[in-house]
C-alpha cells in the first residue's frame, strides 16, 4: 500500500509523490497544494523576526538575481 501523507494546512490526505513535501532541520512540512504552501509561507513570514527576514531575503534576491543575469547572457545569440 502507498504511503498516505497529511497537509498540515488543510488536512487533505494524499498520496507521497504528490504535493509538496520539504524536510529541513528534522521538520517535514506537508501541502497537498501549492495554496496550502503559499498560506503557511504567508504566516511564516508574518512570524520571522524582521532582521533574519531581512538578511535572508537580501541574500536569497542577490542570488537570484546573479542567476537570472546568467541566464539571460547565455541565451543571447
Amino acid at each position: 500500500m502507498r504511503e498516505r501523507l497529511t497537509c498540515i494546512i488543510c488536512g487533505r490526505v494524499f498520496p507521497k509523490g504528490q504535493g509538496i513535501v520539504i524536510d529541513r532541520a528534522n521538520v517535514s512540512l506537508v501541502f497537498h497544494s501549492k495554496k496550502c504552501a503559499s498560506k503557511f509561507l504567508k504566516l511564516f513570514i508574518e512570524r520571522i523576526s524582521e532582521k533574519e527576514f531581512k538578511r535572508v531575503s537580501r541574500e536569497l534576491l542577490d542570488e537570484l538575481e546573479e542567476l537570472r543575469k546568467k541566464k539571460l547572457t547565455t541565451k543571447q545569440i
